[in-house]
């Protein structure tokens, strides 16, 4: 429990197009990891709103690439660095492993990402409440579920949004 009594959260968020403008960035032909920029709120949510409660989850092949993505924009310091990496099944077998440990101390997990078969399905599965990061030029902005497995708890544009919408959530636990 926190000071007001509530349980402390835990937000599991995918990194690209969630916590980095990576595809935006890339199409304004942008190269390299010293172009990319953080995704609106995404720092003040994980240093002053929600500091030491995200952790980053990422299928990406190449980890120390996406460290590096989360040194540039300032959020691995942030993030204690704590990343979760690997492909679909290590990554359902890691968010089982994070939510095993988490759930028992009495956290709430929140799933944020912007890939419904990918992410939200992915975060339902575990029984998260789970939100999705529409960022604009988001590689899968236009992506609709194909079931209701991929259906998110709300949308967000921002990590404003998703701080209200959390606010929200939470006066229902």
């Amino acid at each position: 429990m926190d000071a007001r009594g509530n349980n402390p959260v835990l937000i599991v968020a995918d990194v690209d197009d969630t916590m980095v403008n990576t595809t935006v960035d890339l199409q304004n032909g942008m190269r390299g990891i010293e172009c990319l920029t953080p995704v609106p709120g995404v720092l003040k949510f994980a240093g002053e709103l929600y500091p030491k409660q995200m952790i980053a989850m990422s299928i990406a092949d190449d980890r120390g690439r996406q460290i590096q993505k989360l040194r540039h924009v300032g959020l691995f310091g942030l993030l204690g660095g704590r990343i979760v990496m690997g492909n679909l099944e290590s990554k359902r077998e890691m968010l089982w492993a994070v939510s095993r440990k988490f759930r028992a101390r009495g956290y709430l997990l929140v799933g944020v990402g912007d890939r419904l078969d990918n992410d939200i399905a992915l975060f339902n599965e575990f029984g998260m409440p789970s939100f999705r990061m529409m960022v604009k030029g988001g590689k899968y902005r236009y992506q609709t579920p194909q079931d209701p497995g991929e259906v998110p708890y709300a949308v967000v544009s921002n990590w404003f949004g998703l701080h209200s919408e959390l606010q929200k959530l939470l006066l229902t636990y």
